[in-house]
């Protein structure tokens, strides 16, 4: 079982998705002197990936595995050639127009064919370690004691919390679209307001980028940070959100 983080000024962002230089004025604000938390979807939709993972890996940000992270790594660099081949044709992060903005924020020409940009940017990923990133990205973070938060892409089930962390490690080289992950009709569990039964953390999510009401909710223990407007980060210490442009 992952062992828990002790408390520590954190900063929490979701789906930053390639948008290198709002990341870059967080980093900025508040240097080396907090611990860094992205929750997911850091890649894709943006324009520069790269950039995103050059910044993480400078101030050693704890990416987490939102649904692009699952599927490009699907995608790139699954054992199972036949499953890498079906995820690459279904897979929204895989689709040429979405190949070609990661393509570019490596230098790579856009005009590539399709097969060819998938070869090339798992090539120019591999080599500078960002694929390893990736691989690596954990499914969720949580601290330790009273007060303490969990961070999830999607949002948690009513199962416990406990049997959902287990069935999160279990899973996590499998690529199977765990709703904690993925979110769906049947769940919604980014979009709700209410504080999860499953724990009595803080929990803290993105992936559903339209957001009705606060993002802050039930007494605080529920903190919904997507958006495609602006990139929005918790502080820890005080509970409060801010916007970076």
């Amino acid at each position: 079982m992952r062992e828990l983080a002790p408390q520590q000024d954190t900063v929490v962002m979701v789906d930053v998705h390639a948008r290198s230089q709002p990341l870059d004025k967080v980093t900025k604000e508040y240097g080396n002197n907090v611990r860094y938390v992205a929750g997911g979807d850091s890649i894709g939709i943006g324009p520069d990936t790269k950039g995103v993972l050059d910044i993480s890996s400078e101030f050693n940000i704890r990416l987490l595995r939102g649904n692009w992270e699952h599927q490009v790594l699907e995608g790139l660099v699954f054992h199972d050639l036949e499953r890498r081949r079906m995820a690459q044709e279904i897979n929204r992060p895989l689709d040429y127009k979405e190949l070609q903005k990661i393509a570019k924020s490596y230098e790579l020409s856009p005009k590539l064919p399709r097969e060819e940009l998938i070869i090339r940017i798992t090539e120019k990923m591999q080599a500078c370690g960002h694929l390893n990133m990736l691989a690596r990205a954990a499914m969720y973070y949580e601290t330790e004691g009273d007060g303490g938060f969990i961070v999830v892409h999607a949002g948690l089930t009513s199962e416990d919390w406990s049997k959902q962390k287990d069935d999160l490690e279990k899973a996590k080289g499998t690529f199977d679209q765990l709703p904690q992950i993925f979110d769906d009709s049947r769940y919604t569990l980014s979009n709700r307001a209410e504080a999860f039964i499953a724990t009595d953390k803080t929990v803290i999510t993105g992936h559903t980028h339209r957001i009705q009401g606060e993002r802050t909710t039930a007494d605080g223990k529920r903190v919904r940070l997507a958006s495609n407007q602006e990139l929005l980060v918790w502080q820890s210490w005080d509970k409060q959100i801010k916007s970076f442009q």
